[in-house]
């Protein structure tokens, strides 16, 4: 009688499915209650400020955005339907395990999927304190328990019943099934248990290349957002020591500048050898039919068998995909929908899978994506590309590190830095920049161990700096500068990059060189080289020292320099270099971009391509903003900015790039003065049709965009001054 008591306790294999229906709804209603609140705060900041409308103003169901958010919106579904499966199970699992405990199937299932509940919303609020949800627990989470913080002390405590519960069972379970010869649906479900488990904690194994021969593998590897005093090499402090070390036998171009200080138009140059006039990315998102980039470095080493790879963490305003010449890319998925994502799917448990690789698979918008930054983690990036990256040779690598970028944030970043700026610190952007740090070294790690650095060429660059507003990064930095014919500083947006010709922080990069294998000669001196570089120079200089001819490209090779003893085997007449802005970002009052201004200003702007998803720029709004660019020629001691004005003209400013003194220019200077001639017809040539007539500032007017300024006439000033 006892015998048959026990086994009525047991799961019948008719009675599997039981209470599966409960835990599917408590699973919905746990999704439908945070998406409601994700949902609540966006229609909200949607309502307030204008957020996402340039994603979404001219979105209907037929377009690309709706079907990356349709299945998007099924991954979530899906996790959600696998939480109910694993309550289910570990409800059957505990009957197995107790089957004398009298407690029903519905009650147990309760019971695990409230402990579920917990552990993700204590590891959500612990892991991404920025996230909806967190930050209503994240200081409870972080507190501690013993050696512990609560979130992991409850998710031990959770995990370690659950093993309890499944040792248990399987305990009980095996004996019966050696016996009888048959397997009960339990016991299946214990082997489904212990695959999950297994399957989430095994690592891929990814095989070295070995050495390699012939043809030298290409790696470009970019820090975003670099500000070049962080480098021990420019006399920085020693928090790059990743970075440091790897220059150390690199030879780097000390002058060396961007065209355009924004991501999209600076990998444009570095892929192409062009400036943002010959390929036409003179903006962010700008459409994809109006770039000329053909031919890329990768497209030119396609005939000599190169496998090309482009990789990035964040594509939001850089949209660079296969039809650039890669033959693979590894990189979040591109669109507006990333933007909206980033957005909306901010739920515990989309956020507690995110990072991992069922994350990968099923919520690939939230993957290794620094776009969605409070979510976001490095070592999530790293592990795509030691996954990713392909074997073999040669290969042409392009790693582009987003983390240093504003918003100066990931998912470990402590929150209270972001209000610990002062005028002379940023506690934010330099985490950052040590997080950069160590990415770049573990991408060196990754290489490494794929041999990919055995015979490789490799140039580390910043596709551009950061201004932080602080006061040596704007050129006219106080009182003691001096400006004939201005009484009053010019306005210098000194806060990000891409905003000012006046702040050099900002357009100034790194640009270093460095071989391995056949390549070792290069760099290996670790000399600082005075040649006047660009990112332009890239790819004639890349294509020169792998032995083939440099291309017909805007940039020119600086094998010279890099080849010759003394180092200045390049310098010839003086170089002229370009920069200019892209569409200007005005700081608060607080000295930093808001989310929700910069969100507001730029919706109208921007537009939908219905077929491919992308954001981008509506064609109507590319000719006015670029009537509001400033623009600048440089030689390797002053700087000749064209700064646009309300009346359509230009003042002109001829600086000392070191000292910020200089003076306005009332028209082309004379022949006493022959360098400022030539800076004066080189940026009247380089930027034709874009610049108006010079303006001098009226005898009462102060100097700031938009105030009174009056046209230039001989009556006025003499030619030359």
């Amino acid at each position: 009688m006892m015998l048959r008591a026990n086994n009525s306790k047991s799961v019948q294999p008719n009675s599997l499915w039981e209470g599966l229906g409960l835990a599917a709804i408590l699973a919905a209603a746990f999704l439908s209650i945070t998406l409601l609140q994700t949902l609540t705060t966006f229609f909200i900041r949607m309502h307030e400020a204008d957020v996402m409308l340039g994603a979404i103003g001219n979105v209907d169901l037929i377009s690309r955005v709706s079907l990356d958010v349709s299945v998007f919106a099924a991954g979530l579904v899906l996790i959600h339907g696998l939480l109910a499966f694993v309550v289910h199970g570990m409800a059957i699992l505990t009957e197995q395990a107790w089957p004398a405990s009298g407690r029903s199937r519905h009650a147990l299932i309760v019971l695990w999927f409230a402990l579920a509940v917990a552990v993700i919303l204590l590891l959500n609020a612990y892991w991404f304190p920025r996230s909806n949800a967190g930050a209503y627990y994240a200081d409870f989470a972080g507190g501690r328990l013993g050696s512990a913080s609560v979130a992991w002390g409850v998710t031990y405590l959770v995990a370690g019943l659950a093993l309890v519960v499944l040792i248990v069972a399987l305990w009980r379970l095996l004996p019966k099934a050696i016996a009888s010869g048959r397997r009960s649906p339990a016991l299946y479900v214990s082997i489904f248990l212990v695959a999950c488990g297994a399957a989430g904690a095994v690592a891929y194994h990814s095989a070295s290349a070995g050495a390699i021969s012939g043809n030298p593998n290409i790696v470009i590897l970019g820090v975003d957002s670099l500000r070049l005093a962080e480098l021990r090499r420019f006399g920085g402090r020693g928090v790059t020591p990743n970075i440091d070390e790897f220059l150390r036998q690199a030879d780097i171009f000390s002058d060396s500048t961007t065209p355009l200080a924004r991501t999209f138009p600076s990998w444009m140059s570095i892929l192409t050898g062009r400036s943002p006039r010959s390929t036409g990315a003179v903006f962010n998102l700008i459409r994809r039919e109006d770039i000329d980039d053909h031919p890329t470095i990768a497209d030119m080493l396609r005939p000599r068998n190169y496998t090309s790879v482009y990789a990035t963490d964040e594509v939001r305003f850089a949209n660079i995909d296969e039809s650039y010449g890669f033959d693979r890319v590894i990189t979040p998925p591109i669109g507006a929908a990333d933007f909206l994502i980033g957005q909306v799917g901010d739920v515990p448990l989309a956020n507690v899978v995110a990072n991992t690789r069922l994350g990968g698979l099923l919520l690939r918008f939230l993957y290794a994506n620094r776009g969605i930054a409070f979510l976001y983690r490095p070592s999530t990036f790293i592990d795509r590309l030691r996954n990713e990256l392909p074997d073999g040779s040669p290969l042409l690598v392009a790693i582009h590190l987003t983390v240093a970028h504003w918003p100066y944030f990931h998912a470990s970043t402590p929150p209270e830095l972001q209000h610990q700026r002062t005028e002379a610190s940023n506690p934010a952007y330099l985490e950052a920049v040590q997080t950069a740090d160590a990415m770049f070294g573990d991408v060196i790690g990754v290489l490494r161990a794929k041999g990919i650095l055995d015979n490789a060429l490799v140039v580390v660059l910043s596709d551009h700096g950061e201004a932080l507003g602080f006061r040596a990064d704007s050129l006219l930095n106080g009182l003691e500068v001096q400006v004939d014919g201005m009484s009053t500083p010019v306005e210098v947006v000194n806060w990000g990059h891409g905003q000012s010709v006046l702040s050099p922080v900002q357009y100034q990069v790194l640009l270093a060189y460095r071989g391995f294998g056949s390549q070792a000669p290069i760099g290996a001196r670790g000399r600082t080289l005075g040649q006047p570089a660009s990112l332009e120079d890239i790819v004639p200089t890349v294509l020169e020292l792998i032995g083939e001819p440099p291309p017909d490209v805007d940039g020119i090779s600086l094998v010279p320099s890099l080849r010759s003893p003394v180092g200045n085997g390049g310098m010839h007449d003086p170089r002229i270099r370009f920069t200019e802005t892209d569409f200007v970002l005005k700081p608060s009052d607080s000295g930093e971009i808001e989310e929700e201004d910069a969100a507001r200003l730029t919706a109208r702007l921007l537009e939908v391509d219905k077929t491919t998803g992308w954001l981008q720029w509506r064609p109507a709004m590319v000719e006015p903003l670029l009537k509001k660019k400033e623009r600048a020629a440089l030689d390797q001691t002053r700087l000749l900015a064209a700064m646009p004005v309300a009346s359509g003209g230009h003042l002109y400013l001829l600086l000392d790039r070191q000292s910020g003194n200089g003076r306005i220019l009332r028209g082309r200077p004379d022949s006493s003065d022959p360098g400022a001639q030539r800076l004066w017809d080189a940026l009247q040539l380089n930027f034709a049709g874009e610049l108006g007539p010079p303006l001098v500032p009226a005898p009462t007017a102060q100097l700031g965009f938009g105030r009174q300024l009056v046209p230039h006439t001989d009556s006025q000033s003499g030619a030359g001054n």
